[in-house]
């Protein structure tokens, strides 16, 4: 494998990509190039081969912090998708919570919609909150879900049922169908098994939303770094393996922030610094923390007005 380093960094941005590598005499590389947006794997390759030009992905680890998905989202240019709920419920995205941030404010403007209210259907099914099956869901309701999916023209598909959290079988069934139908599918009782109706929608619609666009993205850069092993950072600190990174999308929102704040603080920790205030400015937005005895996570996050209830950096934009 030549020079290659055992890991390699990779931060893709707006504006630019950049390249952190450790090699294996203990040095270190860095690089920077334009970010490609049409196909952002292709300044991740760009910059690979300028580091280092007879790289045989072999045995090299790539960590990648992206923010495909933030960018995605901000531009509305996610996957044309479909929500299915219970029936009585389809609204719960619009009408939110009754608390307001601008109460008083006549002209204030709801955030830009990711889902029209005529890609929403509600299937007849109810569980109760211990999870006990009220109201059956028949078979008919499932082949329905499918059809309106089909001639809805769906890229993907978000299922949240009421009480899902404590009885998921109503979801899974319809999971089962719409997979076999072709649709990715993102069930909230997978993606946030927990009570909290509108916080749970939200966050799985944002994730049937994002996914086949960070799916793809991250697919792409697999297949063009064949034999590498390809980690994705995700927004709470850590990474994950990039196979199947696509149905847990809504953990790559803070993709590139979160990787440099875990950064920030390590090296501080190293420094014998235990509260440190990290601060990464790029050329779109300053991303800020406090890390006091650590990074913390919050699951209290907005995305435009879209709660995102799993734990994520508290970073402040």
């Amino acid at each position: 494998m030549g020079e290659a380093p055992a890991r390699v960094g990779v931060d893709t941005g707006g504006t630019f990509t950049d390249f952190f590598c450790r090699l294996p005499d203990g040095g270190t590389r860095r690089w920077k190039t334009l970010s490609t947006p049409s196909d952002p794997s292709a300044a991740v390759m760009e910059g690979l081969a300028a580091l280092f030009p007879d790289l045989d992905p072999a045995g090299l680890e790539v960590v990648h912090g992206t923010t495909v998905g933030t960018n995605a989202f901000l531009e509305r240019k996610g996957a044309r998708m479909v929500l299915v709920t219970t029936r009585g419920f389809e609204d719960v995205l619009w009408i939110g919570r009754q608390d307001r941030p601008r109460l008083y404010d006549l002209f204030a403007a709801r955030p830009a919609e990711i889902l029209p209210r005529h890609r929403v259907t509600g299937v007849r099914e109810r569980m109760t909150w211990r999870g006990e099956v009220l109201e059956p869901l028949s078979g008919e309701e499932v082949r329905r879900a499918v059809r309106f999916c089909r001639a809805r023209g769906a890229r993907s598909v978000a299922v949240c049922l009421l009480h899902a959290y404590a009885g998921a079988g109503h979801e899974a069934r319809l999971g089962r169908a719409l997979e076999a139908a072709g649709f990715p599918v993102s069930l909230s009782s997978r993606v946030l098994p927990e009570f909290r109706e509108y916080e749970r929608l939200s966050t799985t619609v944002i994730n049937a939303y994002l996914g086949p666009v960070v799916g793809g993205y991250i697919e792409r850069l697999r297949r063009r770094l064949e034999g590498a092993r390809l980690l994705v950072q995700l927004s709470n600190g850590g990474c994950r393996p990039a196979a199947g990174v696509g149905a847990h999308a809504v953990q790559t929102l803070l993709s590139g922030p979160a990787g440099g704040v875990q950064a920030a603080w390590e090296l501080g920790r190293a420094l014998g610094f235990d509260r440190v205030l990290t601060l990464d400015m790029g050329g779109t937005s300053t991303d800020v923390a406090l890390c006091d005895g650590g990074p913390s996570l919050t699951r209290d996050y907005r995305l435009e007005g879209y709660p995102v209830a799993v734990p994520l950096m508290d970073i402040h934009t």
